[in-house]
């Protein structure tokens, strides 16, 4: 396997993934940009009442910054109620920047050269020994 289906696998709990596999994976962090309200339509025609951990999901308000529509803006307004209605506090409006950046930028995960999740596999550099972070995820050295 390579990298990817290594932390598929272990998010999967599984020993083995292969490509073209369909997997139900924990999800560590989610990120949910303006361009997708319906995520939001998605949850509630599902069922959803509550979401199962709101300290995982992040709202980036930064793909219309700022809104050029009525309906880019209706959108973001929508976003906002949810976070509030959710309790997720990780919304990030049209001023905080692009969504990639400020994820790193607030410590929500490094780059990918350095970060792997849990497991033991080397990084592309070939660096030997991870290192424990204060978050519990594993950077090379």
């Amino acid at each position: 396997m390579h990298a990817i289906e290594k932390i598929l696998a272990e998010a999967a709990g599984k020993e083995f993934v292969a490509t073209g596999e369909i997997v139900n994976c924990r999800v560590d962090l989610a990120e949910v940009n303006d361009l997708y309200l319906q995520t939001i339509r998605s949850f509630y025609e599902m069922g959803g009442k509550k979401v199962y951990d709101p300290r995982k999901i992040t709202f980036m308000l930064d793909h219309y910054a700022p809104a050029s529509t009525v309906q880019q803006a209706e959108n973001q307004k929508q976003m906002r109620e949810f976070c509030q209605e959710q309790g997720i506090e990780l919304l990030f409006d049209v001023d905080q920047g692009v969504c990639h950046q400020v994820m790193v930028d607030h410590g929500l995960f490094t780059p990918a050269w350095c970060w792997w999740p849990r497991i033991p596999i080397r990084p592309p550099t070939g660096l030997a020994e991870p290192s424990e972070q204060a978050w519990g995820q594993r950077t090379w050295r």
